[in-house]
């Protein structure tokens, strides 16, 4: 299953209808990535695909406070990431949607690991993002 990467930035403060007392903070989507690929098809093992699912994905829901899922959050789970994929046997390459034609009118199939993608533009987003005060990412 592909994934869907959102970062937001606090937008204005609403109050609700009443007396004014309680406020809605507003966040705005500044920055989304959805990736092709099923991002968990180079993950090996399934209990590595549970640990980072928890560490992504369950860290990061959009059911989670913004101030939970912040991006200075995102360095944590980076590094677990980082570690699974530097570690032997643990990912591996699959095939990808995309293909080309060869001069023999043969299609050949793309192959990445999705897992070291993900890695890479992660550390972008935490990269880019990381200065915007109020920031906050989700994974769905």
């Amino acid at each position: 299953m592909s994934r869907r990467v959102s970062v937001f930035e606090p937008s204005q403060q609403a109050s609700l209808p009443g007396d004014g007392s309680q406020h809605l903070h507003l966040y705005e989507e500044i920055y989304s990535w959805a990736p092709e690929e099923d991002v968990w098809l180079s993950i090996c093992e399934s209990a590595d695909q549970r640990r980072l699912n928890s560490l992504l994905v369950e860290a990061f829901s959009p059911d989670r406070a913004p101030s939970e899922r912040g991006i200075a959050a995102l360095p944590g789970a980076l590094s677990a990431l980082r570690e699974t994929i530097l570690s032997p046997g643990k990912t591996d390459w699959a095939d990808c949607r995309e293909s080309v034609q060869n001069d023999e009118d043969q299609r050949t199939n793309y192959r990445a690991n999705s897992m070291i993608a993900l890695y890479n533009h992660l550390s972008w987003v935490h990269e880019v993002f990381k200065n915007v005060p109020g920031a906050s990412i989700t994974i769905r």
